[in-house]
């Protein structure tokens, strides 16, 4: 009985495995194949391109929840949704799509116009013509044949006005049309990776930081890998080896990047409310807990945060937020050497003529010069949906469905830890890693908060 049971289960072993190779080897056959066939209607003059591999995706998707993890969450998840669906009782909207294959995402400048492409294999003709309708309107231009799909649209979301629109879908029927392969100049498709992306100055213009990157993501040993190379734009002045840093605690964020279209923004927001501060060069922060509290005044949300922040010019920072409407309006106040809001204090310290503590720790927050460091996301991104204060209203915002599932993936992770460096002037590397608990795999993680978030849904 013994003997013909252990037959039995290495049989069954050996069969998964069979089954396993069986379905690696044919992904990878058609992987070579769809991404020569996917890049041809990408634009040699792309300004950004964003290669997924569907079907490496598949691959160790089907790996580790087959074979490695077994996964009842996802499982029961995916039984859900597809239990939902069952009950729809409405006629099928399923476009047709192949998102299990590879699918490239394309930006271009072309007829004075910045669009937005998209191409991708199509996998079901008949219910493509039936549903595309429902897909398309008077902001989206397309072209296709049996087996592809190219969609364009303007990056601003405007519709295509009757006059232009024929020169557009003249356009999208020349890129459909292609025979090469032009992805050679942005990254090599043939590398390890599910998702490869490229851009350039041309999408953000001048003022954009990086003259050119090139990113790709992995999923390796239950981490997540982000590598890549930056080139900055000459123009970009305000690098400094003199930009203070926190050390770590809790999840930690600094950078000395910041493009001048969100310096912009950040300035433009702050003096609509009556607060002029200077550019902002360098943030660096640590953050622990949100806590929520409803008093007779309304709410106070309070963040458990250390905030470093560098200006290019001098400040006395103390006195540019003193008697502020908006902070006055909603319970904050300057007191003394303190930010309050009547629940939390935080420390305000001048480090420096440029520089500026807010912290809401007690002891002493130790800060370093780290030169070679431009950017670092490090430390569990669960503190960032950690709760505390009312009941009534943490329960509250803990029923939603995006918190629920931003929590349950953040307390997946372990840690991350994601650098970039300057290697040579003006040159930079990007090393990341993803590290998820034991027993959680990063594509299952993924996927459940997909499908829980609704960011994706089984088509009817």
């Amino acid at each position: 009985m013994k003997f013909r049971l252990t037959i039995r289960t290495s049989l069954s072993i050996l069969l998964g495995f069979a089954v396993l190779f069986s379905l690696t080897s044919v992904l990878r056959f058609l992987n070579i194949q769809t991404d020569e066939k996917i890049t041809r209607a990408i634009p040699e003059n792309s300004n950004f391109v964003t290669v997924v591999k569907g079907t490496e995706v598949l691959r160790k998707t089907i790996f580790t929840v087959l074979m490695e993890a077994r996964d009842k969450e996802l499982l029961a998840v995916i039984n859900e949704e597809i239990k939902n669906k069952r009950n729809y009782k409405g006629p099928s909207k399923n476009i047709g799509l192949d998102f299990l294959n590879n699918f490239a995402l394309f930006g271009v400048n072309e007829l004075e116009t910045q669009l937005l492409g998209f191409v991708i294999d199509i996998k079901n003709l008949e219910r493509f013509n039936r549903n595309k309708a429902n897909y398309f309107d008077s902001t989206t231009v397309f072209a296709n044949t049996d087996q592809q799909l190219l969609v364009l649209r303007k990056m601003s979301g405007a519709s295509f006005e009757k006059e232009e629109r024929g020169k557009f879908q003249k356009y999208a029927n020349q890129l459909l049309a292609s025979k090469d392969g032009k992805t050679d100049q942005f990254f090599n498709l043939r590398d390890a990776g599910m998702l490869h992306l490229y851009t350039n100055q041309g999408l953000f213009g001048k003022s954009s930081v990086f003259k050119e990157v090139k990113l790709n993501v992995n999923e390796v040993l239950q981490q997540i890998q982000v590598n890549g190379d930056f080139k900055l734009n000459p123009a970009f002045s305000d690098r400094s080896d003199n930009i203070y840093t926190l050390e770590k605690d809790g999840f930690h964020f600094r950078s000395q990047i910041i493009p001048q279209s969100l310096r912009d923004t950040i300035n433009s927001t702050f003096e609509a409310y009556g607060l002029f501060l200077p550019p902002l060069v360098g943030i660096s922060f640590n953050y622990r807990n949100t806590d929520i509290q409803n008093t007779n005044e309304g709410l106070r949300v309070s963040p458990e945060i250390d905030l470093l922040l560098t200006f290019k010019e001098d400040i006395d920072f103390k006195e540019a937020i003193t008697n502020v409407g908006i902070l006055m309006e909603n319970g904050w106040e300057v007191k003394g050497e303190k930010l309050t809001n009547g629940i939390f204090d935080y420390k305000l310290r001048q480090i420096n003529p440029k520089t500026v503590l807010i912290s809401s720790k007690k002891k002493d927050i130790k800060i370093v010069l780290d030169p070679e460091v431009l950017f670092e996301i490090s430390g569990s991104p669960a503190y960032t949906t950690q709760l505390t204060g009312n009941p009534f209203i943490v329960g509250f915002i803990q029923m939603f469905n995006i918190y629920k599932s931003s929590n349950t993936l953040f307390k997946s992770i372990e840690n991350i830890d994601l650098r970039i460096k300057e290697f040579k002037d003006k040159e930079l590397n990007l090393d990341g890693k993803i590290y998820f608990k034991p027993d959680h795999y990063p594509l299952n993680e993924l996927l459940k908060f997909a499908i829980t978030s609704e960011m994706i849904q089984l088509n009817n």
